[in-house]
């Protein structure tokens, strides 16, 4: 993936615009820049975003480890 100006992957850059420019809008902030995030996130996948970011989220062990099982489970039914 190509860089941006600032050394950053674009993806990142994606995701965290994406994030700042949900919760710009005010109201309920944080359940929109999370949905916003999932779904920027989900569509550029994880290995755009630094594993710092991971370790700093609250219960982000246990949602590696879902994502993981519901992979495993898709990708044995064919699904993904």
């Amino acid at each position: 993936m190509k860089d941006s100006d600032d050394g950053q992957p674009d993806a990142l850059n994606v995701v965290f615009r994406t994030i700042a420019f949900a919760i710009s809008f005010g109201g309920d902030t944080d359940t929109i820049g999370t949905m916003a995030g999932a779904i920027a996130g989900a569509f550029y996948g994880d290995a755009n975003l630094p594993v710092d970011s991971f370790k700093r989220m609250e219960g982000s062990d246990y949602y590696i480890e879902a994502s993981e099982v519901i992979f495993k489970m898709l990708t044995e039914k064919n699904v993904v």
